[in-house]
């Protein structure tokens, strides 16, 4: 819809056939991606990433010297660096871009993008940046989009399990938890989190947006960052648990607002420890 000529792969049909139908031109193997001077993947994963950009028979071996080799997805900053320095090694450049804004942001060409990178490869990206997202923040080196893609997910994973807490707090004392929110986003303590998903988590409407099993590993990504750097983290640890605890539960492919869920259920405290607290 902004011009772009666009070619798409995916593993998954469904995607492929939903843009092509829309003008995208289809690729059907990395090969037919080589003629694309940008080329952005985004991967659940960065085993899955590393495996596709630099592997045998990999996206990296298919395009031509100073392509430009976009990862959008939350791969770690470690695959982010590897990437980078093997495309150097070759004549490509590459640039971590992972995002943040949730479905609400992808499907409004809103999201927020933090970009690792060199400062001219970061330009030469820019006009597809600015059709993706309304927030471009070239943020550092290679890595740095990943790390502060790490540092989004710290405090998305906190406020998402405070607020959680909170609304549990005002259910179980019997207050209405539309009036809840409505007395939450007035003050100091509201958030975008509040804004765009506590009306569904206080109707317990967790069908997978940003799953479980995704923010749980993008936290270990953030748990292995901060011990890189002698930085201790304990709330973002009490997140992972949470999380971890959600997804032995069954609940890996809900949405990360399920921790709510989660917490009513195991959250329960005794009476003496009711008597400790107060």
């Amino acid at each position: 819809e902004a011009g772009f000529e666009v070619w798409v792969h995916s593993r998954s049909s469904a995607p492929v056939e939903s843009l092509v139908e829309h003008g995208a031109r289809r690729a059907e193997s990395l090969r037919a991606l080589g003629g694309c001077g940008r080329v952005i993947t985004m991967l659940p994963d960065g085993a899955t990433t590393a495996a596709l950009v630099l592997g045998d028979n990999g996206l990296a071996s298919h395009v031509a010297p100073g392509t430009i080799l976009i990862d959008m997805g939350t791969s770690g900053p470690p695959v982010a660096r590897e990437i980078a320095e093997r495309c150097r090694a070759d004549g490509l450049r590459a640039l971590d871009a992972p995002v943040s804004g949730g479905e609400e942001g992808a499907e409004a060409g809103a999201l927020s993008i933090m970009v690792g990178g060199a400062a001219a490869d970061v330009a030469a990206a820019q006009d597809l940046f600015a059709v993706l997202g309304s927030s471009v923040v070239h943020v550092g080196p290679s890595g740095a989009g990943q790390v502060m893609k790490a540092a989004n997910q710290m405090l998305v994973g906190g406020i998402i399990a405070a607020l959680s807490e909170a609304l549990l707090l005002a259910e179980r004392n019997g207050i209405d938890l539309a009036k809840a929110r409505q007395v939450l986003a007035a003050g100091l303590a509201g958030n975008r989190v509040l804004a765009l998903r506590g009306e569904r988590m206080a109707d317990r409407r967790f069908e997978a947006g940003a799953r479980v099993a995704l923010h749980h590993k993008d936290l270990l990504f953030a748990l292995d960052e901060a011990r890189n750097v002698a930085l201790r983290a304990p709330v973002t640890a009490v997140v992972a648990d949470l999380l971890a605890g959600l997804i032995t539960a069954g609940g890996g492919e809900l949405d990360h607002t399920a921790i709510l869920e989660h917490l009513d259920g195991s959250s329960a405290v005794s009476t003496d420890e009711r008597m400790t607290h107060g």
